[in-house]
């Protein structure tokens, strides 16, 4: 596949516009993936083979599928469009734990503990506290020059600002 991608100016459109689908409206999805079946045919000839099985995959795996289909992919208009707030989570619960396979017992202690840690955050949220540290300088910064590149994208800021505001951004870094 990464050959396909690297080599193939057809197979790197279509492999991105299907990491892409989930950004579409449920409705256009299947439409998409017709367009991208066309896409295909006019790929590389040893790429066509690949790229129909991706495509066979993920209509078999994600759009056909009872459980999943173009409703549960499409995160269109959706305020939770990740999962970061399980992997956060995850991610506490990990360096909490420190270890690959605690006791039950151990498992169990390490669960109430971030229980108890999580209920506390939403007693902060209903007092209006912070329940966290106030984000780096570094990220705030980082999310500056996405918005101004957004911004750029969509023809709402000359290049000349973006460039000089990013500018701004960089050296308060």
């Amino acid at each position: 596949m990464s050959g396909a991608f690297r080599d193939d100016e057809h197979a790197r459109k279509c492999i991105r516009c299907l990491t892409c689908l989930p950004l579409l409206p449920a409705d256009d999805i299947s439409n998409v993936v017709t367009d991208l079946e066309a896409l295909v045919s006019v790929s590389n000839e040893t790429n066509k083979p690949l790229l129909r099985r991706l495509l066979q995959y993920i209509q078999h795996s994600w759009l056909l599928k009872a459980t999943i289909g173009p409703q549960r992919l499409s995160v269109s208009g959706s305020t939770q469009r990740t999962n970061n707030g399980v992997e956060s989570f995850h991610a506490g619960f990990r360096r909490l734990v420190k270890v690959s396979h605690p006791s039950f017992y151990g498992f169990v202690e390490y669960l109430q503990e971030m229980t108890l840690s999580n209920m506390a955050d939403v007693q902060r949220l209903n007092t209006s506290r912070r329940i966290r540290r106030p984000k780096k300088k570094s990220n705030v910064i980082i999310i500056i020059i996405i918005i101004i590149i957004r911004n750029l994208y969509n023809a709402i800021m000359p290049l000349v600002t973006a460039l000089h505001v990013t500018q701004q951004a960089v050296t308060l870094l």
